[in-house]
């Protein structure tokens, strides 16, 4: 079972980290969003169970946020920065579409 996340919205040379059921599976530096595509960046993990959950801390602006989600159901999930530089999540059943 695959759970893709992306990296959308509101990332500005920011230090990501990613943590999917207790495991860093993303540590990235000035991570910026493509503003003509809407996504920063895109990868994919083999979370170790259903329920997946997920841990994502912007360092260069001291927040974060996690959700739990079932990578079965929802196995696409949208990360987003709201205006306070907190991590937002949507989860999907189908991917994004990027131009």
């Amino acid at each position: 079972m695959s759970l893709h996340l992306d990296l959308q919205e509101g990332f500005a040379h920011d230090s990501v980290v990613v943590v999917v059921n207790a495991k860093e599976v993303y540590r990235k530096p000035d991570v910026s969003t493509n503003i003509s595509a809407s996504v920063a960046d895109t990868f994919e993990v083999n979370p170790s169970s259903e329920q997946a959950q997920i841990d994502v801390q912007i360092l260069t602006r001291h927040t974060a946020n996690s959700t739990t989600v079932n990578a079965t159901e929802f196995p696409y999930v949208g990360i987003s920065l709201d205006g306070e530089g907190k991590p937002v999540f949507k989860p999907s059943k189908q991917g994004f579409r990027y131009m």
